[in-house]
Parts: C-alpha cells; sequence; structure tokens
C-alpha cells in the first residue's frame, strides 16, 4: 500500500518563492521518492541607460548607434526601451547585443511621444555585456528641429519569463500638474493569464525637471534625455485575483503640462 504525505513550507527570499515538497512512501525507505516544485516567478535582475546626442547636418546618411553597457545572463528576458520624440521619421532600426541575441520590436508609439519597446523572447538571453540600439539616418538630419537630438535608452533584465505573449498596451496623455502631480498610468488591458505574470511598462514624459516616481508598481530605470523628455522603465506583479495589473509614474511640474505616453507588455510564466 502507497501513502502520499504533503508538506507545506514557505521560502520567502526577495522574490517570494512558495515551495511545495510532495513525499511518496512505499514499504521501503530505499524506493522512497521525494518530488519537489517550486512555482516559478518573474523577478527583476538589472537594468541600465544611456543617452545618443545627434549632431544633425544637411543630407547626413549615417545611422545613429546608441551603446548600453550592461552586464546581462543567458535564458532570461531582456527589455530595451528606446524613447526618440517627435522627430520627423526618426525610428529605431534594430537591437542587438555582444551575445548574439535576437531583439523583435514588440510594441511601440509614434508621434510626438515616440516610444519603442524591443525584447528577446522569454528564455532567449544569450550573456552579454554590451548592448546596441541603431537609429535611423533621419535623427541625424538637420531641418526645422533642433540640430542636436538625444536618443535616449534602457536596458531591463528579467528571470523567470517563458514569454511575451501576453497582452500588450499603449497609452498617452497630457496634463497640467496643479500641485499634486500628474499620474502616467499604463494598466494591462485583459486579465493575467497567470497570477505570477509581470507587467512591465516604458514611459516617456516631456518636462518635468525631476525624475518621475512609483505609483503603482516599481521604478526600475529612469533617464532625462532633455529635448525628448524622460525614458522610465516600470512594472508591476500581479495577485491572487488574475485582474488586470496597472503600472504607473507620477512626474511633478506645478503650474507646467506634463505630455507623456507609455507602452507595456506581460510577461508571462509556467
Amino acid at each position: 500500500m502507497h501513502y502520499i504525505s504533503i508538506e507545506f513550507w514557505l521560502h520567502v527570499t526577495a522574490t517570494s518563492h512558495t515551495a511545495v515538497t510532495a513525499t511518496e512512501t512505499t514499504n521501503s525507505a530505499a524506493s522512497d521518492l521525494i518530488r519537489p516544485h517550486v512555482e516559478s516567478v518573474i523577478s527583476y535582475v538589472g537594468s541600465a541607460t544611456s543617452t545618443l546626442i545627434t549632431n544633425a547636418t544637411s543630407g547626413n546618411t549615417d545611422n545613429g548607434l546608441l551603446t548600453i553597457s550592461y552586464i546581462s545572463s543567458s535564458q532570461h528576458f531582456v527589455d530595451v526601451t528606446v524613447v526618440y520624440g517627435g522627430r520627423s521619421n526618426c525610428a529605431v532600426l534594430s537591437v542587438t547585443d555582444s551575445g548574439g541575441s535576437t531583439y523583435t520590436k514588440l510594441v511601440s508609439v509614434s508621434g510626438s511621444e515616440s516610444i519603442d519597446m524591443w525584447g528577446t523572447t522569454g528564455r532567449g538571453s544569450i550573456a552579454s555585456t554590451s548592448f546596441t540600439i541603431t537609429v535611423s539616418s533621419d535623427c541625424n538630419i538637420a531641418g526645422s528641429q533642433p540640430l542636436q537630438w538625444t536618443v535616449i535608452a534602457s536596458v531591463a533584465e528579467y528571470a523567470g519569463a517563458i514569454d511575451t505573449l501576453g497582452t500588450t498596451n499603449t497609452n498617452s496623455g497630457v496634463q497640467a500638474d496643479s500641485g499634486s502631480g500628474v499620474t502616467s498610468d499604463c494598466p494591462q488591458t485583459g486579465q493575467q493569464t497567470s497570477q505570477r505574470d509581470r507587467f512591465v511598462c516604458g514611459f516617456t514624459v516631456v518636462n518635468p525637471p525631476t525624475a518621475p516616481v512609483a505609483g503603482s508598481g516599481s521604478v526600475r530605470a529612469s533617464l532625462n534625455g532633455n529635448n525628448v523628455g524622460w525614458v522610465v522603465v516600470a512594472d508591476n506583479q500581479g495577485g491572487d485575483t488574475q485582474s488586470p495589473i496597472d503600472v504607473s509614474i507620477v512626474s511633478h511640474d506645478t503650474g507646467s503640462v506634463v505630455s507623456w505616453g507609455c507602452i507595456g507588455i506581460e510577461l508571462r510564466t509556467y
């Protein structure tokens, strides 16, 4: 006769892992089986930011290269968020890294708050030490825009995601700060696929003199690109109800109008 005993124990770390150990007992101690199962969670690993200032000249046909130094690991998800403002025809052409990971554009918003989010597959990253974002020559061409133009980007790394096929979202707004700050909200559309999913959002915010702070969720990276505004990466993890995940940041610039845009992607786990 076989008896099944289940032992539950909670192991608390920075990423709050929960583990369950099941033991199948037989009449022979030598044949006892222990099958541990640890529920997967998606955890933030690290991030880095960088700026490219283009010196625009008439007839310039050179693409711009923005390089970010960051040491990443293999089999993780790497998000690259790029802000390049509203310069006419300026676009992100590709994202590469020193390890040879493959990046695709996941979601983007164009216009006065142009922002792209590129990424690997859920476990598609290859260990790297540098990341290169190539922008089109239109980002460098002189015209009615300023002779210098800024492109800013952030690399953010996450462990535990199996894919990025969850819901994406975009949002934008223009609002005056009456003194309590302006909230830029990037809510997930639709329910979480899993209670352990994480929603990652890239924000661009124009005007505020100081870095935006977290509203709901956690700010992972931010950088001021002056004439194109701030790039901010923030995320939030799902809860037990599987309701949509909300990520927001708050910008302070009392008496001024704050213009912002955001894009988001759901990282899914088991």
